[in-house]
């Protein structure tokens, strides 16, 4: 049984289904990852980290020898990917940490609550 390995990432739908045709013309089977929340949710491609390209491992050789092939020159980050990577990258994972103990703020108030409650009753007792 062979295993799926990533053979390149992208930060933008377009080129990522190119190089999925390009695959598949060439008949080596390949699939893409996150492609479908990237669609749904675009801002989610820092945490994400990108779409990614996968094939099977018997195959991964003939895939990237024919994707570099099509490329040009390696050069400099695209602008969507230097977009990326740099200033929504960091917001994202803000904004995760920030949201992702929202919902125990109401257990913590709860808690609060119930002791400010216990202290009062324990005082009018005495």
């Amino acid at each position: 049984m062979s295993r799926l390995v990533t053979i390149a990432r992208f930060y933008d739908t377009p080129a990522a289904h190119c190089a999925k045709s390009l695959l598949n013309a060439y008949k080596i089977p390949c699939v893409l990852q996150n492609d479908e929340l990237v669609r749904l949710n675009w801002y989610w491609i820092p945490m994400l980290q990108g779409i990614k390209l996968h094939t099977f491992e018997e195959h991964h050789d003939d895939a990237i020898k024919l994707l570099s092939s099509f490329q040009s020159e390696p050069g400099p980050e695209t602008p969507v990917e230097a977009f990326w990577r740099t200033k929504y990258r960091n917001m994202a994972f803000c904004l995760l940490l920030l949201l992702s103990p929202l919902p125990l703020v109401p257990f913590w108030m709860r808690k609060r609550m119930w002791s400010l409650k216990n202290n009062i009753e324990s005082s009018k007792g005495q």
